[in-house]
C-alpha cells in the first residue's frame, strides 16, 4: 500500500512493504503533549539570547572582542554559498575542487587559493566532484542531475549530461 504524497517504490524492487508495522515495531516511548512541555529542553522559539549565551560578556559561549584565532595555510573564498564538496588532486595534491550552493564548481591551487577552471553551467546546488586517477580531468554534478567533465589542460568541458537526481558521483578511469 502506498501512502499519499511518497514517491513510488524503485522499480528494483520486488518487495512490499507495510509501512504502519514498520514504525510500530521501532517504538520505544510514546510521549503525550502535556510530558513534552515539562522535559528539559529549550524550544526554538522560546530561547532567549541570554538561554544560549549571546551578548554575555565573559561567557563560554561569547567570544567577546578577541578574534577568532585562524591557523589555516590558505583561504578559498569564491564561493557565495555553502560548500558541500570537495576532492583533492590525486598524488600531488596541488589542485582542489569544490562545489557549493551557489550553484558553481572551482578547480583552484591549495598553496595560493588562484582560480584555475570555473566550472559554469549547474542549475542547482553543486554536491559531487572528483578528479579523475591522475587529476587531468574533473567531474561536476548538481542536485538537478546535470553532470560536467572538464579538462583541466586546456579548461574546456568535454562531456555533460542531465540524469535527474543526482546524489553522488564516482569517476572512473579508462
Amino acid at each position: 500500500m502506498q501512502l499519499k504524497d511518497t514517491p513510488p517504490t524503485s522499480p528494483c524492487s520486488n518487495e512490499t512493504m507495510d509501512y504502519n508495522e514498520l514504525f510500530e515495531d521501532e517504538v520505544e516511548e510514546v510521549i503525550d503533549g502535556e510530558a513534552a512541555s515539562s522535559n528539559n529542553y529549550i524550544e526554538a522559539n522560546d530561547a532567549s539570547d541570554e538561554d544560549i549565551g549571546i551578548g554575555l560578556e565573559g561567557s563560554e559561549n561569547s567570544e567577546g572582542n578577541n578574534p577568532v584565532r585562524d591557523d589555516s595555510a590558505s583561504v578559498f573564498s569564491h564561493h557565495k554559498g555553502s560548500v558541500f564538496c570537495c576532492h583533492l588532486q590525486p598524488k600531488a595534491g596541488r589542485l582542489a575542487v569544490t562545489g557549493a550552493e551557489d550553484d558553481m564548481a572551482y578547480v583552484w591551487e591549495t598553496h595560493s587559493g588562484e582560480v584555475v577552471l570555473q566550472c559554469k553551467g549547474h542549475k542547482d546546488s553543486v554536491t559531487c566532484v572528483r578528479f579523475n586517477y591522475d587529476g587531468s580531468y574533473v567531474a561536476t554534478g548538481d542536485m538537478s542531475g546535470v553532470i560536467q567533465v572538464w579538462k583541466i589542460a586546456n579548461k574546456l568541458q568535454v562531456w555533460e549530461t542531465c540524469i535527474g537526481d543526482l546524489t553522488s558521483c564516482t569517476v572512473c578511469s579508462g
